[in-house]
């Protein structure tokens, strides 16, 4: 660390005030860094000598690092292969989790952008337990849409309506019964006129 600092404070025009030393560095950045973690990271930073703020500092980097890099690979995990629900209500917000997971693990850059066929293929999985229902779906895309990123986009658009109505008639479903169960709303009604 000494010699990286009398490298970078030699640098002329770097705007580095040459009155601070090494020691004072070292012991201003391990007070900051005591002052400002909290949790896994101040862990780290106690774990070193009093003073050590470089050593600290490394520590805390190198965690956060494998931290990121662990939570960016389950993020992938479940974009590619994700969940189904099972319960026809919990469709829709799985979906709307899908997308906001895609949308943060677009935020890494082009490099981490899942193409079309991926995302359909991601789309069919999660909705696993509606297979049916997406291969109407997807075949409805096929021959409506002339690009593979349109049919992604409309698969999800469809998925994302019909999951909504599926929340819908469930919700009516447990309001109100089963549409189809009409002996049990007549004899109720029979039975309650005696």
């Amino acid at each position: 660390w000494k010699e990286m600092w009398t490298s970078y404070t030699s640098t002329i025009g770097n705007g580095f005030d040459k009155s601070m030393t090494f020691d004072k560095f070292n012991e201003d950045l391990y007070y900051i860094l005591t002052e400002k973690t909290e949790g896994d990271a101040a862990a780290r930073v106690r774990a070193v000598e009093p003073g050590q703020g470089f050593e600290a500092y490394q520590r805390v980097y190198i965690w956060f690092s494998s931290i990121c890099g662990m939570a960016l690979n389950k993020r992938m995990d479940g974009l590619m292969v994700p969940a189904s629900p099972t319960k026809p209500e919990e469709l829709a917000a799985a979906i709307e989790k899908w997308r906001e997971q895609l949308r943060i693990v677009e935020t890494y850059g082009d490099g981490y952008a899942m193409s079309a066929p991926f995302k359909i293929s991601a789309l069919q999985r999660l909705m696993l337990n509606y297979r049916e229902k997406f291969n109407v779906i997807e075949s409805m895309a096929a021959r409506e849409c002339p690009t593979i990123e349109a049919q992604f986009e409309h698969i999800l658009k469809a998925s994302i309506e019909m999951a909504a109505k599926l929340r819908l008639d469930e919700a009516f479903i447990t309001s109100k019964g089963h549409p189809m169960e009409v002996d049990k709303k007549t004899k109720r009604s029979e039975g309650e006129g005696e």
